[in-house]
């Protein structure tokens, strides 16, 4: 019993080291895991550490979008990772009652909204500010389209 326990706690203080959280400044990202692996757009930055990609989006210097997965094509990371991921950026997670057959689960809180792929194992985590700040984006676009009409 005592082996099973140490080992779990070795197995959570392992994987709370691990993980850069939804809120955390550009500078606060590259302290916990060291320069990128890649840049793939001008405010994105990815990471690879302990087996995991972890791709943070920035605005204002916050990261406001963030996704977990596996480096290993084949594998997924499961029930009790997600469980760690999602604790260590936000408490207060409400899931979102869906159809149980369906492989994405998704959960909200006061601060962000996150989804799990069971099928390809991506965690992705998005603020609940930047979801609107995308919205209005959305509509400004749409109606400049339509000015004239």
């Amino acid at each position: 019993m005592k082996a099973i326990s140490l080992t779990l706690l070795t197995f959570l203080c392992l994987a709370l080291s691990t993980q850069a959280r939804i809120g955390e400044t550009l500078d606060e990202c590259i302290k916990r895991y060291g320069e990128p692996a890649q840049r793939p757009q001008s405010k994105t930055l990815l990471f690879h550490k302990s087996g995991i990609a972890i791709t943070c989006c920035f605005v204002d210097d916050l990261c406001v979008q963030m996704s977990y997965k596996k480096l290993a094509a084949a594998a997924r990371l499961n029930e009790r990772e997600v469980e760690i991921l999602r604790m260590a950026n936000g408490s207060m997670w409400q899931l979102r009652p869906d159809d149980s057959h369906n492989p994405t689960i998704h959960w909200r809180n006061e601060i962000c909204e996150c989804q799990w792929d069971r099928n390809t194992g991506l965690l992705q985590f998005e603020t609940l500010a930047e979801k609107k700040r995308k919205g209005a984006e959305m509509r400004a676009q749409e109606k400049k389209l339509l000015e004239g009409f």
